[in-house]
């Protein structure tokens, strides 16, 4: 190739173009330039060095060279793929210049050098993955293509040797593999080993109050792991560490959490001794929520029974609530314990009678027993005195309920009947209050007691109903009991029954037989009484039996005798 010449009173000439090779016969993108002196040249001379690529059409100025040599030489570092380069050389004064070009064939023999993904790593804002390598070391590296599995399909590509990290813009996911080329000018080079996220698992444990995070092996994300540090945001607030695992064989970590109804977001950080290369996992959440204690706990009844050594107690819990005990106390006593499938079954509960304040408190489904408590019952209270025909009563109040003023309705047991006597209000009336008896001389047996019912002010819409003791007046010990001598079933007498004057119990058995001794009627109430029928059909006129049987505690008494039906 010829050039047009400087105006020179000498000219250069090159020598010779070549390949510097590394020995072994691999270019390593060196050309050595070697050239004659110009003989009017100082000592000594500078020169300037001049490229140009067999693709461009202009030159280049890429080095100045100051030598005494007679035979100066260069060294130019350059990459190429394939392709022709050509120099000339001047000197620096311009007085002399080489004649012409000429020109070397320069073939990259060598791919860039493979580089190792450092981390895949999940970017805990924004939950994508970052890829982060050390750059490619090769002298022409000239950028890195990301690809997605075992590298058959190219995600994206960064230029620039020195890049490091690459943000893949999708959603993370522990399924994706990934692996890095660095390529050269002529695109050559060779892929990185597999590499892929590490996913984590995070469990709240509600008794222990703490949560448990797993991770799966994180060696495919990064090597050379010397720790973990497990990372947690509260509410969408900030990460920050609340555990470090120093043992890299660890998959497994518990820490506590004290806030009730909170959300947290976890992941695990993998970091090298000098933390200059980490990688996290895919971040897990898990919403922290404490028991709370059922929003109804309420004594609905409390009922003295009529051996005036029992309580009968109704518990109105909140069953939307999942709760595992219920604790009956009495004052501070721990009278019963009943289970939460009991209390489903039978909402009913037979208690020691005392004066005291009675109260239950719930557990969790964990055993721990909730501070908060139900509202404190004490029973109903009743005395009474004989004043003259005049029964004087003094009620000690129900305590434990949401309305005060509350109408309480006395009953009365008089020779085996009950009956309601009257209403009254504590609060307003006198106390004792007074009832009179009539007919005393008759009474036998004479009790009273007390009910009350809360019904306007309940917090819980329900009807709560309370008994008091029974209190006995009058209890004679003999049994006065009279039966009819005859029965008319179609008159006015219905039914044939014992009329009692005075009776102090209910344990009987009272049974009629025809003349055959064949048993027609049987029964063990205290009221009930025969129609005069047997299998549905009426029984003829004529006389019949009746067997009355009483059981006063070991004592067992009858009375025999027989009557008439007249039809």
């Amino acid at each position: 190739m010829n050039f047009v010449m400087f105006s020179a009173t000498d000219t250069i000439k090159l020598l010779s173009v070549e390949n510097v090779n590394n020995g072994v016969g691999q270019s390593t993108g060196c050309v050595r330039i070697t050239w004659e002196r110009c003989s009017s040249d100082v000592n000594p001379a500078s020169y300037t060095v001049l490229r140009r690529l067999e693709s461009e059409s202009s030159w280049r100025k890429i080095a100045v060279v100051s030598s005494s040599e007679s035979r100066p030489q260069y060294i130019d570092s350059v990459w190429t793929c394939y392709s022709y380069i050509y120099y000339r050389i001047r000197s620096t004064n311009g007085s002399c210049e080489t004649s012409d070009s000429i020109q070397q064939l320069i073939q990259n023999e060598e791919p860039a050098t493979t580089v190792q993904i450092n981390a895949v790593s999940i970017e805990p804002e924004s939950n994508l993955i970052r890829l982060s390598w050390t750059p490619c070391p090769s002298p022409d590296a000239y950028g890195y293509r990301i690809c997605e599995g075992n590298g058959i399909r190219d995600i994206d590509t960064v230029y620039g040797a020195e890049s490091n990290h690459y943000i893949v813009q999708q959603a993370a996911d522990t399924g994706l593999l990934f692996r890095i080329l660095a390529f050269d000018s002529c695109r050559w080079g060779l892929l990185s080993d597999v590499k892929k996220a590490f996913s984590c698992n995070v469990k709240y444990h509600p008794c222990e109050k703490n949560i448990e995070v797993s991770w799966s092996d994180p060696r495919n994300s990064m090597a050379n792991i010397a720790f973990y540090d497990i990372m947690l945001s509260k509410n969408g607030g900030a990460y920050s560490s609340v555990a470090r695992v120093d043992d890299p064989s660890l998959r497994t970590a518990t820490f506590a959490v004290s806030d009730n109804r909170s959300g947290y977001k976890v992941y695990v950080r993998a970091s090298n001794a000098d933390t200059t290369i980490t990688a996290n996992c895919i971040s897990d959440s898990v919403f922290v929520s404490f028991a709370p204690p059922p929003d109804v706990m309420y004594i609905e009844t409390l009922n003295v029974l009529g051996d005036n050594e029992t309580v009968e107690m109704h518990c109105l819990v909140d069953t939307q609530k999942i709760w595992q005990n219920l604790f009956i106390y009495i004052s501070n006593t721990l009278v019963e314990t009943v289970s939460y499938t009991e209390y489903i079954q039978n909402n009913r509960f037979l208690l020691p009678y005392k004066q005291e304040y009675y109260h239950f408190k719930i557990s969790d489904t964990c055993g721990v027993i909730f501070n908060e408590t139900s509202n404190v019952a004490k029973p109903i209270y009743l005395e009474a005195e004989m004043s003259g025909n005049t029964a004087l009563l003094t009620v000690s109040e129900y305590e434990g309920w949401a309305e005060t003023d509350i109408p309480y309705r006395i009953f009365q047991i008089k020779n085996g009947d009950t009956n309601l006597l009257s209403t009254f209000f504590p609060k307003r009336e006198n106390k004792p209050f007074p009832v009179f008896v009539e007919n005393l001389e008759q009474i036998v047996y004479l009790a009273f007691f007390v009910e009350a019912y809360e019904e306007h002010a309940n917090p819980y819409g329900v009807k709560a109903f309370a008994r008091s003791n029974k209190v006995e007046l009058i209890a004679k010990t003999d049994i006065v009991v009279h039966f009819a001598t005859g029965f008319n079933p179609n008159g006015a007498g219905k039914i044939y029954r014992p009329f009692y004057i005075a009776f102090p119990t209910d344990d009987i058995e009272f049974s009629i037989f025809n003349k055959f001794g064949q048993m027609v009627f049987s029964t063990k109430r205290l009221y009930d009484g025969w129609d005069g029928t047997f299998k549905g059909k009426p029984q003829p006129s004529g006389a019949y039996i009746y067997l009355f049987v009483v059981k006063r505690g070991s004592i067992t008494t009858q009375k025999k005798g027989t009557f008439t039906i007249i039809r």
